[in-house]
């Protein structure tokens, strides 16, 4: 629900949101709402009957029904309101109870000694989140923190601005009473702090993919550190992409050579085994098979100094 308050100073309308009662004009004077004015001191009881919508001779089905059916009404998930909403809980609580409900209709009171000397909820809008949350405390209900982001040079910064159900409304001891704190946004350091930490970021991912790609030796000279955050990352992803190729390569050499050293030993073997029987078949299998073998590991080295020259990881 919202309302508009004309603004004493100067005279604009300023719309308030449900639960919002405080906020500022843009004259900067704070607007108060008005839909909560505060009743300190009432202590007036409820007719319990009337909140259930039934006759005090009722029976225990037909409370128990009117109370489903005003639970139905007043909940405020299906836009009742939460302050209605808690008075039919206590209505029942209290008709429910077979002996409270005698106490009540012989004293038309619910002589629940928990609730505070008005049994009101306190007006705690303009107050600090400490300072609200002492006073409801004091007055036996449990306060729940909702954050509202509002500029940092706002004067309503770490104050209370709303509070659902309103001052004055009538709870039952250990309701909650959500408290509505205005906090302010991230200052300009902040942002500016987080500028750079994406910019830093995104040169990290530049400079890596710079060092990893087919061309990142002929853009070594661009990943120099610069004067900015990001030129900076640029150089920390530079040097990580080299860290990652150099040991991805040297992992392609160490797996090649642990081959190729398996073949000569396969070699070796098969010479000897062969060499058992004709001993002059065996030494030339053997001189053939190293010599086969040396030219091919000669010309794939060849071959992989050439891949690295043109920028390929193995």
């Amino acid at each position: 629900m919202a309302e508009t308050v004309t603004c004493a100073a100067c005279g604009a309308e300023v719309v308030l949101e449900d639960p919002i009662l405080l906020a500022t004009c843009a004259c900067g004077a704070e607007v108060r709402s008005r839909r909560h004015p505060r009743e300190a001191g009432s202590d007036t009881e409820i007719d319990l009957y009337k909140v259930l919508g039934i006759d005090r001779g009722a029976t225990e089905a037909e409370i128990r029904d009117a109370y489903r059916r005003r639970a139905r009404e007043t909940h405020p998930d299906v836009g009742g309101d939460a302050a209605e909403f808690q008075a039919v809980q206590a209505a029942y609580e209290t008709l429910s109870d077979p002996s409270r409900r005698r106490s009540y209709d012989r004293t038309g009171r619910t002589g629940d000694r928990r609730r505070g000397p008005s049994g009101n909820v306190p007006d705690v809008v303009g107050m600090s989140p400490v300072e609200a949350s002492r006073t409801l405390l004091t007055a036996g209900y449990v306060p729940r923190l909702m954050l509202r982001p509002v500029s940092g040079s706002s004067p309503l910064a770490n104050r209370v601005i709303g509070q659902q159900p309103g001052p004055g409304a009538g709870l039952p001891p250990g309701a909650p009473v959500a408290i509505v704190v205005a906090v302010a946004e991230a200052g300009a350091l902040w942002a500016r702090v987080r500028e750079l930490t994406r910019d830093f970021a995104q040169g990290v991912l530049d400079g890596f993919a710079a060092a990893t790609s087919r061309s990142g030796r002929t853009r070594r000279i661009e990943l120099d550190a610069g004067d900015t955050s990001r030129d900076r990352g640029r150089a920390v992803g530079a040097v990580a992409g080299s860290v990652t190729v150099g040991a991805v390569r040297t992992a392609g050499c160490l797996v090649r050579t642990v081959v190729w050293l398996a073949v000569t030993a396969a070699i070796t073997v098969a010479s000897f085994v062969i060499g058992l029987f004709r001993p002059a078949l065996g030494i030339a299998v053997f001189v053939i098979a190293i010599v086969v073998l040396t030219l091919l590991v000669t010309r794939g080295y060849r071959l992989q100094r050439e891949r690295w020259r043109s920028g390929d990881w193995v």
